[in-house]
This record gives structure tokens, C-alpha cells and sequence, in this order.
């Protein structure tokens, strides 16, 4: 862990295992979001999940997110769903697809619309 996450060492991690614990995380989840990704530990989780709540996720589904997928408390929530809206998503979709996949955030989704758009527009009709 403090190969990867240095700052460790000058946290007291029991202290922030608890905090994460407090914000509604359960200890297996604390554990295991900490041993892939130790960042959770340096991070405000309160204010990051309170960022992830005014986006309009609940904290049930923000909880569950960050548990499968941690970097989910550290993106721009917002402008990440900004862009999926200007490709023509609509918001509810996003947050309902976020919810279950919280990956689709960390993708780059400008090149990979371009890439389909290109894709499209190359494909023979059938």
C-alpha cells in the first residue's frame, strides 16, 4: 500500500477507516477499497460523496459505486456527466447507468463517440 500511496505512512489510518466507516461504508468494503486503491484514505470522502449526492445520485447508490469502483470519489462527477449529456444521453439514464456501471464515468467519451461516429460512417449498408 505504501509503495503505490507514500502519503500513507502520515495517516493515522485507523482514524480514516473509521471516517470512511462513519460516511456508511462497511469495514470488508473500507478494506477492500483501501488495499486497490489507498487514495480513498487520503481523500475528503464526506465532501466527495456530498459532490457525488448534489450530481443527483443517492448515497445508497454512491456507497455501492465507490465500493465497486473507489476512483468514482476522486473524478468530476459533473462534467463527466455533462459530456454524456451533450452525446445525447439523458441525465436520468446516466445516473441509472452510473449507478450499475460506475466505470462509464472514467470513460473518455469524446473519443470513443468519435470513434463510433467514425465507425457509422464507414459501415456498408447491409
Amino acid at each position: 500500500m505504501a509503495s503505490s500511496f507514500p502519503q500513507v505512512l502520515g495517516l493515522d489510518v485507523e482514524s480514516r477507516i473509521a471516517l470512511l466507516e462513519a460516511a456508511g461504508f462497511d469495514r470488508k468494503a473500507v478494506l477492500k477499497m483501501a488495499s486497490s486503491h489507498p487514495q480513498v484514505l487520503g481523500c475528503d470522502v464526506e465532501s466527495r460523496i456530498a459532490l457525488l449526492e448534489a450530481a443527483g445520485f443517492v448515497r445508497r447508490a454512491v456507497l455501492k459505486m465507490a465500493s465497486s469502483h473507489p476512483p468514482v470519489l476522486g473524478l468530476n462527477v459533473e462534467s463527466r456527466i455533462a459530456l454524456l449529456a451533450a452525446a445525447g444521453f439523458d441525465r436520468k439514464v446516466v445516473l441509472k447507468m452510473a449507478s450499475s456501471h460506475p466505470q462509464v464515468l472514467g470513460l473518455d467519451v469524446e473519443s470513443r463517440i468519435a470513434l463510433l461516429r467514425r465507425r457509422a460512417s464507414t459501415a456498408r449498408p447491409c
